[in-house]
């Protein structure tokens, strides 16, 4: 895609695209705060950020099959990477979702879990997932194993009397995954709407 065709979502470029980075937030939903780093693994080319909040990398060799993207918000959010097959269809942005970190600002009132999740000895399991089952909301521990994940898009019929988060009408379930064996470990965990619960994981 070149030319004009590159400008109904980019601006102004007038070169050769070769990726387009559309960042998300995972918990706002929105384009995150601050300024990520967005970077090409191994490689020396830069992003540029136009305008309406593209990051797009141009002109590329042409022996170049892929690339891995990295993501890095410092603070806020977890570091990403993703692979982009550049002989694919590059008309469209890759959307990339930055998970929250620990340090994620998620404001006065809102519904989060925070744990660490550790194997049998104690020791640190960086990169776990770690989401609620049956709902959407996920993500990752950091190198210190801890993890923090905020529940969003709570209705009226998600609440108990007491306030606290039902799913289908039980108590909600945490479920990690171990980054290496895939193996699971789940907990049932009481999370009382605009506060924060604490459920620690041990494989």
């Amino acid at each position: 895609m070149t030319g004009t065709d590159d400008r109904t979502w980019m601006g102004t470029v007038e070169t050769s695209l070769a990726v387009a980075v559309d960042l998300r937030d995972g918990v706002a939903g929105g384009r995150p705060t601050g300024s990520p780093s967005v970077s090409l693994a191994d490689r020396p080319e830069t992003f540029t950020r136009t305008p309406s909040g593209y990051h797009v990398l141009s002109d590329l060799p042409a022996d170049v099959g892929e690339v891995t993207v990295v993501v890095d918000d410092c603070d806020a959010h977890l570091t990403e990477r993703r692979t982009v097959d550049l002989d694919g269809d590059r008309s469209t942005p890759e959307t990339v979702e930055l998970l929250p970190s620990p340090a994620y600002p998620f404001g006065s009132g809102a519904t989060v879990v925070r744990g660490f999740v550790s194997d049998e000895s104690g020791a640190p399991i960086a990169g776990a997932t770690v989401t609620i089952q049956d709902r959407d909301e996920r993500t990752r521990t950091n190198t210190a194993g801890e993890y923090a994940v905020g529940i969003r898009s709570i209705g009226s019929d998600d609440v108990s009397d007491d306030n606290a988060l039902e799913v289908d009408g039980e108590t909600p379930v945490l479920e990690a995954t171990h980054p290496e064996t895939g193996a699971t470990t789940a907990a049932e965990t009481v999370i009382d709407v605009g506060k924060t619960a604490r459920q620690d994981v041990e494989f």
